[in-house]
Parts: structure tokens; C-alpha cells; sequence
């Protein structure tokens, strides 16, 4: 009998509250065409970049030796909201394609 009054002391602490998110009107939107996604320490890492073509002025000989990536955001996240993320990433993925594809 002690452990379900224990159950229902329990449950009646608990407060479900939903959540929505905001408009993301007025967000800067960052344009990334490089990624890494490392892990540790218990996060996945995504380290978003742009890498900018170098211009061509002169002969290929004048081309430099590499090309930097300039590190534009860093996201770290748990390994359970890395699962939800690539699944949502697969999903919208597909309904692209599906919007997308030629008619034939």
C-alpha cells in the first residue's frame, strides 16, 4: 500500500506543460555548405562552414596550396536528439524528393 500512495504522491508532482516553438522570424540564417559532426564526451558535435572558391586570376600555377573552411556555427547535442535529428533530416529528405520529382 506504501508504494503506490509513493506512485501517486509521485505523479501528482509531475506537471506536463506543451510546447511550441516560436516564430523564427528575425533569426539570421546562416548559409553552411560544409559540415563535420564529431562526438565526445558524451554530445555529437555538428561544426557548420562555408568555403568560398578562390577567384582565378591568374595561371593554375598561381593556385593556392588549400582552401580554408570558415566556421560559421557549432552545435552540440545528445546522442538521443542526434536519433531524432537524423530521422527528421531522412524524413524531410524524402518529402523533398517526393515534391520534386519529375513527372513522367
Amino acid at each position: 500500500m506504501d508504494d503506490i500512495q509513493d506512485d501517486q504522491n509521485i505523479s501528482k508532482d509531475i506537471i506536463v506543460l506543451p510546447v511550441h516553438w516560436r516564430t523564427s522570424e528575425g533569426l539570421n540564417t546562416i548559409y553552411a555548405n560544409q559540415m563535420i559532426i564529431t562526438h565526445g564526451g558524451g554530445e555529437f558535435y555538428m561544426i557548420f562552414g562555408e568555403l568560398i572558391p578562390p577567384l582565378r586570376l591568374g595561371p593554375e600555377d598561381q593556385l593556392p596550396k588549400e582552401i580554408e573552411i570558415s566556421p560559421v556555427a557549432k552545435i552540440a547535442v545528445t546522442p538521443e536528439n542526434m536519433e531524432k535529428f537524423c530521422t527528421a533530416i531522412q524524413s524531410n529528405i524524402e518529402k523533398y524528393r517526393k515534391k520534386n520529382e519529375p513527372e513522367g
